[in-house]
């Protein structure tokens, strides 16, 4: 995790025009967002659908959340160990292997719906997610230019976003039409065509990679400057807290309304497509007038509101006296929720790219996917062990509190780190 990297050039002969190579419609920046947008879509098919199929084993609501804490876990982890890895055989590889390791060992839920062995798989899975996450979003800073950050982590984050939009409703659905079977198989091939496209990036210069991997003439000297933890700490918590609205409400929602397949599928699709546009906005609109880290309150008001309303749409639900009423509130709170976490992902990823060193973006990188994924994971366990012992409106309730309890030292850190 302590590992510093070095922009270095590509192999490329073409790497002479730094214009070309570092713009957004440069070949490696490309490359990028093809290979994520196939591995993603690997994560997004079944991040629903995992719980769902231990449900179907007979696990309890609670028990089968583990299985998306479980992935979770094991990504925060390969996360932790990603720097050290990407230190010794570069991004390139760093990212295929990820893709590998998330996509080839899918086809073995196939096998089983005991909770056990879908524990194993995810594991494995969460290891190979971890390493792409963290590939993916240091690459952004590594092919381009400060100038272009917000709008670089923006299409990024289209790049993330799409297969979450199309991903996450689609995984339930197909489900439903093809069998449990058929999705799986689908989630594992992609991540695997992924390695094509991250097999042809630019090998990065890392220091103490070895003779493949010297740093260029331009690059700036590597050095053992100590890590900015406290400049992090505050657009992490963030990222935390909304990661762990957005895990339970996608982990648990399905449940919630587990009757309706068609409210579940809108309000999952609603969910991406607003983390989508949220992100890509706030990747625009910071840029171009310089709001870089002064985005972040919107953010945790629109996700708090968003989650209060998934709630609301719960209890509604609940009582059925309303069912055209509930699924309006949930859809409602899935958009609000879904751009409020696409503003806090962006802008917690370029202010934390403005608060390192240039040697230090790999760093940044995997504290802002350990704020992610941690969240994420926690949000699966935290919300479940609400939901048995309050239900799915306390559950959903308390996360948006949580979450707007840190507006305020949010806000006054911005406020702070301006001066």
């Amino acid at each position: 995790m302590g590992a510093t990297f070095t922009s270095g050039a590509e192999s490329s002969p073409s790497s002479t025009d730094g214009a070309d190579q570092r713009g957004l419609g440069s070949r490696p920046f490309i490359l990028l967002l093809l290979a994520t947008v196939c591995a993603f879509f690997g994560y997004t098919l079944l991040l629903p659908l995992v719980p769902l199929w231990a449900v179907r084993g007979g696990a309890q609501e609670v028990a089968a959340g583990t299985t998306t804490t479980m992935f979770m876990g094991a990504t925060v982890a390969a996360q932790f160990a990603a720097p050290q890895l990407i230190r010794r055989i570069g991004y390139a590889r760093a990212f295929a292997w990820g893709s590998a390791f998330l996509g080839a060992p899918t086809p073995l839920y196939v096998l089983t719906s005991a909770l056990p062995a879908l524990l194993g798989v995810s594991a494995l899975r969460g290891i190979g997610f971890g390493l792409v996450t963290v590939c993916g979003s240091a690459l952004v800073a590594e092919l381009l230019p400060r100038a272009l950050l917000g709008r670089g982590s923006g299409a990024y984050g289209l790049a993330v976003g799409v297969p979450q939009v199309i991903g996450l409703p689609a995984g339930v659905w197909f489900a439903h039409l093809w069998g449990y079977e058929a999705v799986f198989w689908m989630a594992g091939v992609l991540p695997v065509l992924a390695c094509v496209p991250a097999m042809l990036l630019p090998r990065l210069s890392l220091p103490g990679a070895g003779a493949a991997h010297e740093p260029s003439a331009d690059a700036p000297a590597p050095h053992d400057a100590p890590l900015p933890w406290g400049a992090l700490s505050a657009p992490w918590l963030v990222m935390l807290l909304a990661a762990l609205g957005y895990g339970g409400v996608v982990t648990f929602l399905p449940m919630s309304f587990r009757d309706v397949q068609q409210v579940t599928a809108a309000v999952l699709f609603a969910i991406s497509a607003a983390m989508l546009l949220g992100r890509w906005l706030s990747g625009v609109v910071g840029d171009r007038m310089q709001l870089a880290g002064r985005q972040l309150g919107v953010g945790i008001v629109l996700a708090a509101c968003g989650l209060f309303l998934v709630a609301a749409a719960s209890h509604v639900h609940a009582g059925t006296a309303a069912p055209s009423l509930a699924g309006a509130l949930a859809v409602a709170g899935g958009t609000l929720l879904g751009g409020g976490f696409g503003v806090v992902q962006n802008d917690a990823l370029v202010v934390m790219f403005h608060r390192v060193e240039r040697t230090q973006y790999g760093f940044a990188s995997a504290v802002w996917n350990v704020g992610y994924d941690t969240g994420t994971g926690l949000g699966a366990v935290i919300i479940g062990a609400l939901v048995v012992r309050a239900g799915y409106v306390a559950a959903f309730t308390a996360s948006a509190v949580l979450l707007l309890a840190v507006l305020p030292s949010t806000l006054a850190s911005m406020r702070t780190r301006r001066r």
